[in-house]
This record gives C-alpha cells, structure tokens and sequence, in this order.
C-alpha cells in the first residue's frame, strides 16, 4: 500500500514548484527584453524624459512601456505633445481614458514590428490642481444601486 503523503510537505513542495515557475518566467521575460533590446530603444527614442524624479518615469516591462508625466500645466504640455506626436509617428493609438477625479488623461498605443510583433506603450498625463488650463467642472452626479446581503444560519 503507497504511504500518503505528508500534507504539510506537499504544501511546501507546491510553494517550491510555483517559485520555479516563477523563476521559469521571470528567466523568459529577460531572455526576451534582451533579444528585444533593439525594439524597446526605437521606442524609448521617440518618448520625452520626465525632467527630474518627481516630475514622473518610464518604467520598461516584458510588456511594454509606460511613461507617466507629474505636475502638468496642461494637455498641451510640450513634453507631453511631442511624445504622443512622437508615438504617433512610430504606432497607433488604441484608446485614451480620461479621470477627471484625479485630473489625468491615459494614451495606450500599439507599436507594430516588421517581424509580426508589437510593443505597448502607456502615457499617462497628470495635470496639477491649480492648472492655468486646466480645471474640474462639475457636471452632475450619478447614483447607484448596490446590492446588500447578510449571511443567514439556521
């Protein structure tokens, strides 16, 4: 008769195997940015650096590229504009998302590749409060439904 396993060791055994898993994909992905590297500097060549730290980053991914702008004047910021007209030139835009809660436009675009692939690229623009430009209008409210429950025993 096979002796049953210890059901403290199988769940140490599956926490081992998932961080190999882990290591597995994290392996992959810098396998991939590496033979990517050509890809991701044609990107980054057409995208305005954030002047300091606090003013935003780039953040580069086996997924893509994000770069988010802090403490904007406006949307009509050059570093702003000459990003997006920059992305334009090399991808398409798929979709802009706007907050106006937190005073922030998202522009997601697709950069295409002779070889079949593409890159994501994020830009997200946040407008400061006090904007010249820039302002929260009020412009309604929206109420919803919410459902409530409460568990009952008997």
């Amino acid at each position: 008769m096979a002796k049953k396993p210890n059901p403290i060791v199988a769940h140490i055994n599956k926490g081992i195997a998932n961080l190999k898993a882990v290591k597995a994909d994290i392996a992959y992905d810098i396998r991939w940015m590496q033979e990517s590297r050509r890809k991701y500097h044609h990107v980054l060549n057409h995208i305005v650096s954030p002047a300091n730290d606090n003013a935003g980053y780039i953040n580069v991914s086996r997924y893509g590229v994000n770069v988010t702008y802090y403490d904007l004047e406006g949307f009509k910021d050059l570093r702003l504009l000459t990003t997006l007209e920059g992305l334009s030139f090399i991808g398409e835009i798929d979709r802009t998302r706007e907050f106006a809660q937190s005073m922030n436009r998202d522009y997601h675009f697709t950069v295409p590749f002779a070889d079949g692939t593409t890159l994501n690229v994020g830009v997200y623009a946040y407008v400061k409060e006090d904007s010249p430009t820039c302002r929260k209008v009020f412009v309604g409210q929206e109420v919803k439904a919410v459902d409530k429950y409460e568990i009952v025993c008997d």
